[in-house]
């Protein structure tokens, strides 16, 4: 998982299969206005940071909000890997029905063009 502090760092951790989670990998970053990514209020906006996913852990359903329609392939992947759904949508609001997966603990990857995002959902 990559998160950003806000004050010019991000910092990655990693899960392992049993979903423990290493120590953080932190690095620096600066942004100026040559720089080509999207700016607003001098913040570098990273292509699917924008994307919430709520709630989580879920019992039924799962919502996926973007900022903008966005041409995507989603994924949700059990721990071994195993594709157990999977649709491409351009949509700002998405409602994944979850009530044909089992309890347990999922991968959730949303692909488009400009980036890959995956996060850990946890089903009940």
């Amino acid at each position: 998982i990559l998160t950003d502090t806000l004050d010019g760092t991000f910092c990655a951790y990693v899960f392992d299969h049993s979903s423990n989670v290493s120590d953080p990998v932190c690095i620096d970053y600066m942004v100026d206005s040559a720089d080509t990514a999207t700016h607003d209020k001098g913040l570098a906006v990273i292509p699917g940071e924008n994307i919430r996913f709520y709630p989580n852990p879920a019992q039924t359903c799962l919502y996926i909000e973007t900022a903008e329609p966005i041409l995507c392939h989603i994924d949700i992947k059990t721990t071994n890997g195993q594709v157990i759904f999977s649709q491409v949508t351009n949509s700002t609001n998405m409602v994944l029905d979850l009530n044909s997966i089992q309890s347990g603990l999922y991968f959730i990857t949303i692909r488009s063009k400009e980036f890959i995002r995956t996060e850990r959902i946890i089903k009940l």
